[in-house]
């Protein structure tokens, strides 16, 4: 994963966006069978080796996922309004970019511990409404 993220990182800029969510999904899993072939043969020669059926079954799993990912990320997005603006807060601060948790918790005037508690209540509460609206868009 870590690998192939890498590569459509570098390759981001030979991917002709067109608004299309499906196009981009393609593009991805295109590059991920590239990596898990050159990855294949890489460690052909090992003893523990899957079968061609596993590799399907990953790939069609990871499509399946996929295909749901842009109703869970709108749900997110309606949940995280739904948030009071200190839990929306300590959500942002969190997780900019290249913030510690000891920084971040400094920035909040919070423990790291206390911090990750709280974060963990927001998440908790953020998986629960996230199921629910899920649930909502499916009736």
């Amino acid at each position: 994963m870590q690998q192939t993220s890498l590569v459509m990182w570098r390759k981001s800029d030979q991917f002709n966006y067109s608004g299309e969510d499906k196009s981009y999904l393609d593009w991805a899993f295109m590059i991920a069978r590239y990596e898990v072939l050159k990855y294949r043969r890489k460690w052909a020669t090992e003893r523990l080796i899957f079968s061609e059926d596993v590799y399907e079954l990953l790939a069609k799993e990871a499509e399946e996922v996929a295909v749901g990912q842009s109703e869970r990320e709108k749900a997110l997005k309606g949940c995280l309004q739904k948030l009071q603006e200190s839990q929306r807060s300590l959500i942002q601060t969190s997780y900019a970019d290249g913030i510690s948790i000891k920084d971040a918790a400094a920035k909040v005037g919070r423990t790291p511990t206390g911090l990750y508690k709280a974060l963990a209540r927001i998440r908790k509460h953020l998986h629960n409404c996230i199921l629910s609206e899920m649930k909502k868009g499916q009736a």
